[in-house]
């Protein structure tokens, strides 16, 4: 309950943060990209440094708490200061980095958290029912963010905010996580790069990390390209993308729902192998869109969405189970710290590449370029340790090559 109250303020203040801009402070459009912006950069240049103090903390929970307190404290100050009339987009701005900031805690805590909650055969079931929360989050959370910043204003929708934060701290006080100890592992000297080495070591966990980076690539290029394609090459109206969108995000929800069953029929390995081969491949029938028909291209973008996100949940699920159960408790932070960065820094360097490679060839032409990329990290896990891994045994912390 705790982590789904978080997910939703992460996505409600996501949306009502650059509404507090526009509404308040009639901020510019390069001044609301550049408040988006600030809300990631926290988790790249932050994550796995984050992961390494989690590793050496005594308490996930404890570290849960202090970042929803924190997240609830600075968008009240926000609130408080517009109510004021003092806010500035510098205020704005910084809230927006501490707020990242904390989600960067409060997110690796969370993922480090879950063994410890849960035996090790529960790990799936707990992963899916923590990625429902998020997908649930993810659909509701911004209509959520709207209706609140129309009915009472976007300043005081973020002391709204602010109260789930804090009701999610006042829930995590009851949660107690039992650490797994083990030997400290060979060459592990508490840093980051002994985290990094131990992804190195290990097929598995390599070719998780490849699968993380291609698909981050992959898919915000692909969303990048789909902007541009979506309303200027097929006529689609704002409302019509939303829409196919929206589709989407139900899609996540519904792939979080099977994953389980998913997992215990095929195996893990290849549930996230199968599941990131159609992540991708879905999306290869979007340029395929009719060009002058916007309802049916509408039609095509829906359910290549709703397939692509139901797969992407359900590779996700098994993979961060995976990821828990092969990882030694006492690095299991850095390595989802590494992930966590890995993914941002994908994301951060393809908003830019997709804007090169639209230009040159078209933005219907560049989207299966920047989907084959995904697809390599599919392939990748393919010819990996990682497709002959089917369930969670009681000790699979060994490398793999």
């Amino acid at each position: 309950m705790a982590q789904s109250l978080a997910y939703l303020g992460d996505m409600v203040s996501y949306v009502v943060l650059p509404l507090v801009a526009l509404t308040t402070l009639g901020a510019s459009t390069a001044q609301v990209g550049l408040l988006a912006a600030l809300g990631p950069l926290p988790v790249l240049l932050l994550g796995s440094h984050v992961g390494a103090w989690v590793d050496r903390t005594r308490s996930e929970a404890a570290v849960m708490r202090a970042a929803a307190v924190f997240r609830a404290l600075v968008l009240a100050s926000v609130a408080a200061v517009a109510a004021a009339g003092a806010l500035t987009f510098a205020h704005l701005c910084l809230a927006a980095v501490l707020v990242g900031i904390a989600s960067v805690w409060f997110n690796v805590a969370a993922q480090t958290a879950i063994p410890g909650l849960v035996e090790r055969h529960e790990l799936v079931a707990a992963n899916a029912a923590t990625r429902m929360s998020f997908s649930v989050a993810a659909v509701i959370g911004p209509s959520l963010g709207g209706l609140l910043a129309g009915t009472v204003g976007a300043a005081d929708a973020l002391l709204v905010d602010s109260g789930a934060f804090a009701l999610a701290a006042v829930l995590l006080a009851g949660v107690a996580v039992t650490r797994r100890e083990a030997a400290v592992e060979a060459g592990d000297d508490g840093s980051v790069l002994a985290g990094l080495r131990a992804i190195r070591r290990d097929g598995r966990q390599l070719g998780l990390l490849v699968e993380t980076v291609t698909a981050a690539f992959g898919f915000t290029a692909y969303f990048t390209l789909l902007l541009v394609f979506a309303t200027r090459e097929l006529g689609l109206s704002p409302g019509q993308l939303g829409t196919a969108l929206g589709v989407g995000a139900i899609g996540a929800v519904g792939g979080a729902a099977v994953a389980a069953r998913v997992s215990r029929r095929i195996g893990l390995g290849p549930t996230v192998i199968a599941g990131a081969f159609v992540y991708a491949g879905a999306l290869l029938a979007v340029p395929l869109a009719p060009r002058h028909d916007p309802l049916a291209a509408t039609a095509v973008i829906a359910a290549a969405a709703f397939v692509s996100a139901a797969a992407m949940v359900i590779s996700e699920i098994p993979a961060a189970s995976i990821q828990q159960a092969i990882t030694p408790p006492g690095q299991l932070g850095r390595v989802r710290g590494v992930s966590l960065a890995a993914n941002y820094g994908a994301r951060t360097v393809a908003g830019v590449a997709a804007g090169g490679i639209g230009t040159v060839l078209g933005t219907g032409s560049a989207m299966p370029v920047v989907l084959a990329v995904a697809l390599l990290g599919a392939l990748w896990l393919l010819r990996g340790p990682l497709r002959a891994f089917k369930v969670i045994g009681d000790s699979q912390h060994r490398a793999t090559r």
